[in-house]
């Protein structure tokens, strides 16, 4: 089964007796006149043999979590689309907000957006509606709030706006639920903040996606504490393996991968070189060669090109 159709077959037998999915291209039967009975005539065959290999489903809560932080981040790339279309609506009305203040919805933003919708179209004003840094910009604010703004455009703005702040209000709440799930494990989420680059909201998604018990797969370290140090401060960077960004420690073990991964990634690439290679040697010029240069033309051993046969 693929994307979600496992899923209401799985919930209904959860707890009854052992579920096993599988990947369907590992159970693929010879190519011929297939039926749904064949299929599970030859899927019970392996099963009776040892032969199927389930696929990873981890518990109901972080299923649950895993659910959570996908919707949260789907809201989170809607909202910049959102923003996005602001921004053309405003472009569209001669407005370069954008090239004076960095955030269009900032407080600054926010407020002159507002007077927009209301019906102000007076730059001067505007501009004087700037907050913090952004009024030491001021004659610029005047000339990027130049423009005209139709009527079909305000009701444009304060719809987006309208959207935008919904969306806000929905990833808060969002945010605030994964929070509660993840009390518990406030101490994997602070030790997962060490990792550079990585907030709280990458701590939970973390979490969420790999979970707080990785021994149960060989894919991952065994730990959170394990995958915070995956990176090791004497690690061998991608620019000592040409073609590759990836990070090696010294004992060869790849970060993130089990010993049968790290073995088998060292045996596929290709040796370190961390010295200049030797030259090979090709013997000693001859005399012509010496004279003319390595760009001469070399007659072939055994006559040839004018040569006496």
């Amino acid at each position: 089964m693929g994307g979600v159709y496992w899923k209401p077959v799985y919930n209904l037998c959860e707890g009854l007796f052992d579920v096993l999915v599988v990947n369907a291209q590992h159970v693929k039967a010879v190519p011929g006149r297939k039926t749904d009975v064949r299929d599970a005539e030859w899927i019970a065959d392996l099963l009776q043999h040892g032969l199927l290999q389930p696929s990873f489903i981890p518990p109901a809560p972080q299923r649950e979590l895993r659910e959570l932080t996908r919707y949260r981040a789907t809201l989170l790339r809607e909202r910049a689309a959102e923003v996005n279309r602001i921004q053309k609506t405003l472009e569209g009305g001669n407005i370069k907000l954008a090239a004076v203040a960095t955030d269009v919805l900032g407080v600054s933003g926010r407020a002159m957006l507002a007077a927009l919708v209301a019906g102000t179209t007076d730059a001067l004003t505007l501009a004087r509606l700037a907050r913090g840094r952004l009024r030491d910009k001021r004659e610029d604010l005047e000339r990027a709030l130049s423009g005209r703004v139709g009527a079909h455009q305000r009701f444009l703005l304060a719809e987006q706006l309208c959207h935008v702040d919904a969306l806000d209000e929905s990833i808060a709440r969002l945010s605030q639920e994964i929070a509660e799930r993840l009390r518990p494990f406030e101490a994997e989420l602070v030790r997962l903040q060490t990792i550079p680059g990585v907030g709280r909201r990458g701590a939970e998604v973390f979490l969420a996606e790999i979970g707080a018990e990785m021994s149960v797969s060989r894919e991952y370290p065994p730990s959170v504490d394990g995958m915070a140090v995956a990176v090791p401060a004497g690690a061998v960077t991608g620019q000592d393996r040409p073609g590759s960004g990836s990070v090696q420690s010294r004992d060869g073990v790849w970060p993130g991968c089990c010993p049968h991964e790290s073995a088998r990634r060292a045996s596929s690439d290709p040796p370190v070189m961390r010295g200049k290679a030797p030259r090979p040697s090709i013997g000693p010029r001859s005399a012509p060669d010496r004279e003319t240069g390595s760009s001469a033309r070399r007659a072939p051993a055994g006559g040839g090109y004018g040569s006496p046969a």
